[in-house]
């Protein structure tokens, strides 16, 4: 889905792949539209829904690599095709950070724009492989990650550490959907 503050298109553009069971319209990636849009950005969300998918679902664990790999590339694809001319934020929550990587490696989205971020928001295990390819190719990184989400790694954070083009943020006590571990309401929607 497409959207834009003004009538005449934007030269930025934010891209959000959302996570397998996080639709683009839950609290962290709507606030995220609403911020990006108040900054002059238009804003693109996938909704590709692969937990209603039944192809997608009936296919076991390589099948679904495979799958997610060949279906996010086309969308790395279309992005180069459609926007090229634009500023690109490419944002990956949870799954899409796993489309984030396919696209990397899939398609030649680095060298396609002049200019392009990157948005990891509680990343999965495709973290261990995106971000050496945004460190060697100097490319803005915001990471944002659960000090209690399951992916969480003092390793991986270590490896953020003293990088120019990289930003980070541990939110403590939270977990893979920034809720509060202790339950705490008011935390879980200032996690957001």
């Amino acid at each position: 889905t497409y959207g834009q503050m003004d009538e005449k298109q934007s030269d930025k553009l934010a891209i959000v792949l959302p996570g397998y069971i996080y639709p683009p319209d839950a609290p962290a990636t709507f606030f995220l539209k609403l911020a990006f849009m108040k900054h002059g950005w238009d804003y693109l969300t996938v909704d590709y829904r692969y937990n209603e998918n039944d192809k997608f679902l009936a296919l076991d664990d390589g099948g679904k690599a495979e799958y997610l790999k060949q279906d996010q590339a086309k969308i790395g694809e279309y992005i180069i095709d459609k926007y090229k001319n634009m500023s690109i934020c490419l944002i990956g929550k949870s799954l899409g950070t796993t489309g984030i990587l396919n696209i990397l490696t899939q398609t030649n989205l680095l060298s396609a724009f002049r200019s392009i971020s990157f948005m990891l928001l509680t990343p999965t295990e495709s973290q261990k492989e995106i971000i050496p390819i945004l460190k060697q190719e100097k490319k803005k990184l915001l990471y944002v990650i659960g000090k209690k989400d399951p992916y969480y790694e003092e390793a991986i954070i270590d490896t953020l550490k003293n990088e120019a083009t990289i930003k980070y943020r541990i939110i403590k006590n939270a977990g893979h959907v920034f809720e509060d571990k202790d339950n705490n309401i008011e935390t879980s929607v200032e996690n957001i």
